[in-house]
């Protein structure tokens, strides 16, 4: 399934707009949990995981696949952070929308 079909589906849509939404207003827990579904809703659509796996499950996937590419892998990794990460100084993901419009179109690459 291409990237753009992926992104397309209404589920990823939403949760891809509420991300954005939240991080307009400043709420980047809330929009790292967004661009997780979404990333997760798509793997699932693409037929990367299998139908009953959820988001956590498709992110430490892609961060473990060596056959996806570094930076896929890195994204992944760092959408798997949350608050106490931060708070223990590890750098996070500045825009969780983008990460995971990055993932989601390794999807479509690795159906290829």
């Amino acid at each position: 399934m291409a990237a753009n079909s992926l992104t397309s589906l209404p589920t990823v849509a939403i949760e891809l707009q509420r991300c954005a939404e939240a991080v307009a207003i400043g709420n980047d827990g809330l929009a790292r949990v967004c661009a997780r579904r979404a990333v997760g809703l798509a793997a699932i659509a693409a037929e990367v995981v299998p139908a009953q796996a959820n988001a956590m499950t498709v992110l430490r996937h892609v961060a473990e696949d060596t056959t996806y590419p570094s930076n896929v892998r890195l994204l992944a990794s760092s959408l798997l952070n949350g608050e106490r990460a931060r708070l223990s100084g590890t750098s996070m993901i500045a825009d969780p929308g983008a990460a995971a419009l990055t993932i989601i179109q390794s999807f479509a690459c690795q159906s290829n």
